[in-house]
């Protein structure tokens, strides 16, 4: 060392100066790399996973949520479909049984006979263009005590091959519960009754194999079985029974009230689409079915012998000769092992109490089922007259499968799981390119190693502070920036100083920072408007009545959007009408309370069929803009209510701040717009229900004084009760049209004044609204 020149000395101790940083300096960049990599594979898999969950969280409360609304609400709506039907059959009854005590009171005379039953008929639809009107009753007799037929009608025509019915081998059907149960002669419990009391045999029919039967769209052409149910009755002379009265009814007039009904569909179809599984069918209160599908009905072979119903004994030769007549305690091998505490629920309903609507779930057919069951009262309310039902004529149940209860929210959970996978994906496609970038940019500085050693010499002090300046600090920079992202400071970005390799990282990891933050935005943002139309749904189906639903959407739909006000206007006879507001002053809602065509911004989301936003300046009308700054107003946005192609009305929201609408918030307006439309139309659909119902039963009441009375003051008393109670109104009253057809006089009224009864007694034909009705 003594002999070598103090510039080498220097030289030397400036290499090893040099080296020794150059050293650690790359020790750093080796090990910083990767921790960068995997900090920002780490971010990566993180945001990833959080955002799966997030969408599997929403999804699963949307389809569980979905799921309970739909069940209580699809429920709801069948069982009152099911008991309207179930009294339709019962008041159809009480009018056969009617007319069987009203023969029993007429003269035991042939064409008096033939007359009745070619008087009474029904319409029948068999499918889309085919009617049939049918007579009511194909059987009718009269029978004396010692059991001999003296009239004989069948079919609408007189027979003269008379039997002796006390004998039950002349029976054309020998009825029985049960195979092996006694023949129940239905002459024989007639002659038991008293005056006024009617015996109602079962349902009995020839029986029909499965290539024969009428099965609905699953055989269209086939034979309906036409059964007959027989009302018998004593006919009294003078105090003294001289024989019984028997009417027949041919029951495809009590299937007609089931064949063309789908559970969840409340329009009635040409023909009952059995291949689906949604049907309505009806079990008497023996557990035999009266079924659309007739090869599962009862019925008896050609010697008028009782077909055993199908069981594990028989299945094997029922299946080989297409027999399939099912009784519910017996048959219970088309239920399966998870069908025994459904079987005993049946049994108790039919066999113990007779009443009290279930509900049930069974797998059938590899298919999840469910069932709901309401009894058929007729035979044991208070002024039925039959001697025999005491526990009711049966049940009548609708059958469904889960998918159409469930098909809405199913469809709800795969678009969630769709946006979280191709979520996932877009940021899998992220992570690798940064990951790439980041190889190339390490392989792009360890190719210039070479050249620094090469230079080292000439460059020693320079590269000790410039390359500390240059080089560690943004590595260091970049590293500290991995670590925010990875923290979850998405919006971290790197100040750019160079445009060397160091400076393309730091750029790459900008673009990765602000696509994963875009994501993140993405990704709250549209779980925003799930959680939004989710709140919206929830509320929406929290009630029937149309302006409670209203008002809570509105209120609901301010809180969402952040929006100060909001009215709702439903379409009515051209106009739009004002149902609820929020937020606005009196003065304004009695200025927009209706609409008419053309008027507002409401109409021109009418007419675009999608949701229009605009500051106040751009109003369409001038005219209204005082009204609308008395508010404050600033922005608007009205958003059509849809309910498939049909325009139900608008929602107009407010705000007294300027706001820029976005494009996502037009699509959100237009969703929340097809929810409350299908939510406007359920509540319409359940009012014009419970009108229905109302209608159907004031009918019913008339129909049945009609029956019972001739008593002019009782018919028309009870006629203006139902009317009023019906169009819910407190006051009204009947005239009718004196011999001269000129005057109106008034002949009942209920809650009118005195004097203006005095006042309107008589009227002249054309004179006020009664005399231009006339």
């Amino acid at each position: 060392m003594r002999n070598i020149s103090v510039i080498y000395k220097i030289s030397f101790l400036l290499l090893i100066i040099t080296l020794i940083p150059l050293v650690i300096m790359s020790f750093y960049i080796l090990s910083d790399f990767p921790v960068l990599k995997k900090q920002i594979d780490n971010a990566s898999l993180s945001l990833q996973s959080e955002s799966e969950e997030r969408f599997q969280s929403v999804a699963d409360i949307a389809i569980k949520n979905s799921k309970e609304t739909l069940d209580a609400q699809s429920e709801k709506i069948i069982r009152i479909r099911l008991l309207e039907i179930s009294k339709q059959i019962s008041e159809f009854m009480r009018g056969v049984e009617d007319d069987t005590l009203l023969l029993a009171e007429l003269p035991q005379d042939v064409q008096t006979y033939l007359s009745f039953v070619s008087t009474k008929k029904k319409s029948v639809w068999f499918d889309r263009d085919t009617y049939a009107v049918l007579p009511v009753y194909s059987e009718l007799s009269f029978i004396g005590t010692d059991g001999l037929e003296i009239i004989k009608i069948r079919n609408g025509s007189l027979r003269y091959d008379y039997l002796d019915l006390s004998k039950d081998k002349n029976l054309e059907f020998k009825a029985r519960a049960s195979p092996g149960g006694e023949i129940v002669n239905y002459f024989k419990e007639g002659m038991k009754l008293r005056k006024g009391e009617v015996y109602v045999s079962h349902i009995e029919g020839r029986i029909l194999n499965i290539t024969e039967a009428h099965a609905g769209n699953k055989n269209p052409r086939g034979k309906y079985t036409h059964g007959v149910q027989r009302f018998v009755t004593p006919v009294y002379r003078d105090g003294e029974k001289i024989g019984i009265i028997m009417l027949g009814l041919d029951t495809i007039h009590v299937l007609e009230y089931m064949q063309h009904i789908r559970p969840l569909d409340y329009e009635r179809l040409p023909l009952t689409d059995l291949l689906s599984g949604d049907y309505l069918a009806m079990v008497d209160d023996e557990g035999w079915l009266l079924h659309p599908k007739q090869y599962f009905s009862k019925g008896y072979d050609e010697k008028g012998e009782l077909v055993p119903a199908i069981s594990e004994d028989n299945f094997e030769e029922y299946n080989r000769s297409g027999l399939f007549p099912m009784h519910i305690p017996s048959s219970k091998i088309l239920w399966g092992e998870s069908g025994d505490e459904y079987m005993k629920r049946i049994m108790n309903s039919l066999y113990v109490t007779g009443e009290g609507d279930f509900y049930s779930e069974q797998v059938l057919e590899e298919k999840t089922k469910v069932a709901i069951w309401v009894p058929i009262t007729y035979g044991r309310e208070y002024d039925d007259r039959v001697a025999n039902m005491k526990r009711g004529y049966g049940f009548l149940f609708a059958s469904s499968e889960w998918p159409v209860f469930y098909q809405s929210s199913a469809v709800l959970g795969d678009i969630i799981k769709n946006e979280s996978v191709n979520l996932s994906s877009e940021l899998r496609e992220t992570g690798r390119m940064i990951a790439g970038s980041i190889d190339q940019s390490a392989r792009q500085i360890f190719n210039k190693i070479p050249l620094i050693l090469i230079l080292i010499t000439a460059m020693t002090l320079v590269f000790l502070f410039a390359g500390t300046y240059w080089i560690i600090r943004p590595v260091r920079t970049i590293t500290a920036g991995a670590k925010a992202i990875g923290e979850g400071i998405l919006e971290h970005r790197i100040n750019i100083t160079s445009r060397d390799e160091l400076g393309e990282l730091a750029n790459s990891f900008n673009t990765m920072a602000s696509e994963l933050q875009s994501k993140a935005v993405s990704m709250r943002r549209k779980t925003q408007e799930l959680s939004a139309l989710y709140t919206i749904a929830k509320t929406v189906s929290q009630s029937l009545d149309l302006k409670e639903m209203l008002q809570g959407t509105l209120e609901t739909v301010l809180k969402i959007t952040g929006a100060d006000s909001g009215i709702i206007n439903l379409m009515e006879e051209g106009s739009l009408r004002l149902v609820v507001h929020k937020g606005v002053s009196q003065k304004f809602a009695d200025a927009a309370r209706i609409l008419k065509i053309g008027t507002g911004v409401s109409w021109s989301a009418v007419e675009l069929r999608k949701p229009v936003a605009m500051d106040l300046s751009q109003h369409p009308n001038p005219e209204l803009i005082p009204l609308l700054e008395e508010e404050g107003v600033i922005s608007i946005a009205s958003m059509p209510i849809l309910f498939k192609d049909k325009m139900l009305g608008t929602m107009n929201i407010y705000y007294r701040t300027a706001h820029a609408f976005s494009q996502e918030e037009l699509e959100l307006f237009a969703s929340i717009g097809n929810e409350l439309g299908v939510a406007v139309e359920n509540a319409r659909l359940f009012s014009e229900l419970e009108l229905h119902d109302k209608t159907i039963e004031a009918l019913y009441v008339i129909d049945r004084v009609v029956s019972q009375t001739l008593d002019l003051e009782s018919i028309l008393n009870a006629a203006l009760s139902k009317a009023l109670e019906v169009t819910e109104t407190e006051a009204g009253a009947i005239y009718l049209l004196e011999e001269d057809s000129e005057t109106l006089y008034m002949k009942n009224h209920s809650g009118i004044s005195q004097e203006l009864v005095e006042v309107t007694s008589k009227l002249k034909v054309g004179q006020g609204v009664s005399g231009m009705a006339v």
